[in-house]
């Protein structure tokens, strides 16, 4: 964190722990978890981006209507936050992306931020994997197919990116790839609902 704060960091990093679990309990758990890490620093812009993240996966795979909306409005205020106070943070900008495929369905809007995230951080695996998504929405499947194969390389353990992976191995009519994909993501995080955490 940036004051150095200890029990941030914990805070911050049990609230990663509790959001890969999946489902909606855990999501709302790292909430919590989350809002402590900002508590105990609140210039903590990376617990700012990766909380607006948790609410965008719970409100896209669990809420609908009014619910959405208000989760919707609550992780925009955390972008806000944290990038105003770290513009140059790429979890920030995947955040962003994030909101503006699950609200706005603002697919070359998500494109952007992605690219922007993967500018700031080449190797991050998130903004590759995200990029990916985006990408595949708009059409061009090739390429995100071998944007998910490089987060899978980049980050193994990761079971969006095989879950997403799968998906579009699927669509191209590899279901045995697309089955062993699937099995691997099952495998990292047997209780995940969807490979969106």
């Amino acid at each position: 964190p940036p004051s150095g704060n200890l029990a941030a960091y914990n805070a911050y990093l049990q609230g990663n722990f509790q959001g890969a679990r999946g489902g909606h309990d855990g999501l709302e758990k790292s909430f919590g978890l989350y809002e402590e890490a900002i508590r105990l620093d609140p210039r903590y812009a990376y617990a700012h981006a990766r909380l607006a993240q948790a609410l965008m996966v719970d409100a896209s795979v669990f809420l609908s209507g009014e619910q959405f909306k208000a989760a919707a409005m609550r992780a925009q205020r955390h972008i806000d936050a944290a990038l105003k106070l770290d513009p140059k943070l790429a979890q920030a900008h995947i955040a962003r992306g994030q909101m503006l495929m699950s609200r706005d369905l603002d697919w070359r809007g998500a494109e952007r931020a992605f690219l922007t995230a993967r500018q700031l951080a080449p190797n991050h695996s998130d903004a590759i994997s995200a990029l990916g998504q985006a990408v595949a929405a708009l059409g061009r499947s090739d390429q995100a197919i071998a944007l998910q194969h490089r987060a899978v390389e980049l980050d193994p353990l990761d079971v969006p990116s095989h879950y997403w992976l799968s998906i579009y191995e699927a669509g191209r009519g590899n279901l045995g790839e697309a089955e062993r994909l699937i099995e691997k993501a099952a495998e990292l995080q047997p209780g995940a609902v969807q490979g969106t955490a």
